[in-house]
């Protein structure tokens, strides 16, 4: 019996692992597909996607827990989520029979290829429009950049490891700027944040505190749409730092706010904890207008298209590594900087506070290297 058990453990890790690599390469390749197949003059919007899509998918699933973790649903009734979660997989497998090749890609290997990829792009672009490039604005036949010249020879697509190694001239600016980009996005503390939130908001709003994840989460599904409009008109490093900035006053004010609501002492709701509650929500809605998406957009913009591949591989990585880190340290840095954990004797509830504070520093660090080193 113990063998039987040990193998299906086994077999329930193998499917955890199966699901995760194949969640974790969706979500790398996504950003890269989406920049290679869509129309310049529209794919900073078409970017903005792969955010709205991670959100939603949240909001659904969030949304499904509540309902079958009701008393009326059954104590089971949970374990139906998976199954929805694989009826959308399964969809996706159905879905890319239906993909073409991306045509940057095809671009990339031969002049022969090249006009391959410009029957792909009048077959996806021009539908509907009798495939005259002339009835449609987003094929611009005139623009280089739109259709770039085949790369060979010395211009071969680079490794990761080539990449971060051996990055050649114009590739080192790209690699620093998309990195820090992504360091800075996941040491905003939006999981921290996110963290605190229930804890916070459930005592500021008692009767709902149930909804409070997926109210937060609505919170980002909508601010996640003003960018989708904005970032062509307003442009990716306005948005983005004015993202960065509502984002730092967040952390500084919820810092302090925390810091006023552990020092009362009150075993109940005060003034702070609604000044925390109000710059938790003002946090989530700076980060999904701006740090949340441009840090995927801004990839393919920056680097050259030989280096894309890569560098996006990298880039991600970094991003999902960063936010384990920050999972991972987030609860021994605030007991350090408050002095112990909570019901420790050193324990100062006046300063659980202060981690935001370090959250908000490195934002203001890592972000003011791209501010600087971001030309556009």
């Amino acid at each position: 019996m113990g063998k039987k058990i040990s193998a299906f453990g086994d077999e329930i890790l193998g499917l955890i692992e199966d699901t995760a690599e194949g969640s974790g390469i969706g979500i790398c390749l996504a950003p890269l597909y989406i920049a290679e197949v869509a129309p310049k003059s529209i794919a900073s919007t078409l970017g903005v996607l792969t955010q709205l899509g991670i959100v939603l998918g949240i909001f659904f699933t969030q949304l499904l827990g509540v309902y079958f973790s009701s008393p009326d649903a059954g104590p089971n009734a949970w374990r139906l989520v998976l199954f929805f979660s694989f009826a959308v997989a399964l969809i996706q497998v159905f879905m890319t029979g239906f993909m073409v090749e991306s045509p940057r890609y095809l671009r990339s290997k031969s002049l022969r290829a090249g006009e391959e990829a410009r029957a792909i792009e009048r077959r996806i672009w021009l539908h509907g429009v009798g495939g005259d490039p002339a009835a449609s604005p987003l094929l611009d036949e005139r623009d280089p950049e739109a259709h770039p010249v085949a790369l060979h020879g010395n211009f071969s697509a680079l490794t990761a490891s080539q990449t971060l190694f051996k990055p050649p001239a114009d590739v080192r600016l790209p690699l620093l700027i998309v990195c820090c980009a992504m360091v800075g996005q996941q040491f905003s503390g939006i999981n921290a944040v996110l963290y605190y939130s229930n804890d916070i908001l459930s005592q500021a709003l008692p009767e709902l505190g149930k909804y409070v994840s997926l109210g937060i989460t609505v919170v980002n599904v909508i601010m996640t749409f003003p960018p989708i409009l904005l970032i062509e008109k307003l442009g990716r490093k306005p948005l983005l730092f004015f993202s960065v900035a509502g984002a730092f006053v967040s952390l500084t004010v919820l810092g302090m706010s925390l810091n006023f609501a552990g020092a009362a002492a009150s075993t109940g709701p005060t003034a702070w904890t609604t000044v925390s509650s109000v710059f938790i929500i003002f946090f989530v809605m700076s980060f999904a207008i701006g740090l949340g998406p441009v840090p995927f957009v801004m990839i393919s913009e920056v680097a050259p298209f030989y280096a894309v591949s890569s560098l996006s591989t990298i880039a991600l990585s970094l991003n999902w590594l960063t936010n384990f880190s920050v999972s991972l340290l987030f609860l021994p840095l605030r007991n350090v900087l408050s002095g112990g954990a909570p019901g420790d004797p050193h324990h100062d509830p006046g300063k659980i506070g202060r981690v935001f504070w370090v959250f908000a520093a490195i934002l203001a660090l890592v972000m003011s290297v791209v501010w600087r080193k971001w030309k556009v």
